[in-house]
C-alpha cells in the first residue's frame, strides 16, 4: 500500500488553492479574448488524469 505524509486536509486545501489560482488565470485569458473579440470557453477541473477531461470535452464539442 502506498502511503504519504500528506493529510487529507492538506491535500484538499492544496487543491482548493490550485483551483483558485487556475480560475484567476482563466479570468485573465477570458478578458484578453473578450478584448480581442475572440470566442473563448474555459473549463477548470481537478482530476488525476487530464486527458480524460480533454477527450470528454472534445467529444461533447464534436471536436474529434
Amino acid at each position: 500500500m502506498y502511503q504519504t505524509d500528506i493529510t487529507v486536509q492538506v491535500k484538499e486545501e492544496t487543491a482548493k488553492q490550485h483551483k483558485l489560482q487556475a480560475n484567476r488565470n482563466l479570468s485573465v485569458i477570458e478578458k484578453a479574448t473578450k478584448d480581442a473579440d475572440v470566442p473563448c470557453e474555459t473549463l477548470c477541473e481537478i482530476i488525476d488524469y487530464p486527458y480524460e477531461t480533454i477527450i470528454r470535452v472534445a467529444e461533447q464539442k464534436d471536436a474529434t
